[in-house]
């Protein structure tokens, strides 16, 4: 009985050892992987960025605000197409005619 308990203990004790050094071994790696990740978030952003720049922001802003009598209605139909990208780029796809009949659907 008692050189099973040996055994065992031994086995597990070698176990332990092999579990620490794989952790170690992989830190460089884990670091890599973290280093990816943030990058990765950095490519996210400028992205981001640019999908926001393609809607030229400041012209639908101007064209929003070009209908008459809706002010705070426009203020929210704007912040409504600056979350809504396709929304946005149809909205300035339409004549002045169109735009004010969305803004009043809206």
């Amino acid at each position: 009985a008692k050189g099973k308990q040996t055994t065992s203990s031994t086995a597990t004790s070698s176990q332990a050892r092999s579990h620490r050094k794989r952790n170690h071994d992989e830190l460089p790696q884990l670091d890599l992987v973290a280093a990816q990740l943030a990058q990765l978030g950095e490519i996210v952003v400028a992205i981001s960025k640019l999908s926001r720049n393609e809607l030229i922001v400041d012209d639908i802003y101007k064209e929003v605000m070009k209908t008459e009598g809706f002010e705070e209605l426009v203020l929210d139909a704007f912040d409504y197409l600056m979350e809504n990208e396709k929304q946005a780029k149809a909205f300035m796809a339409k004549n002045v005619n169109f735009r004010k009949a969305w803004t009043e659907r809206f």
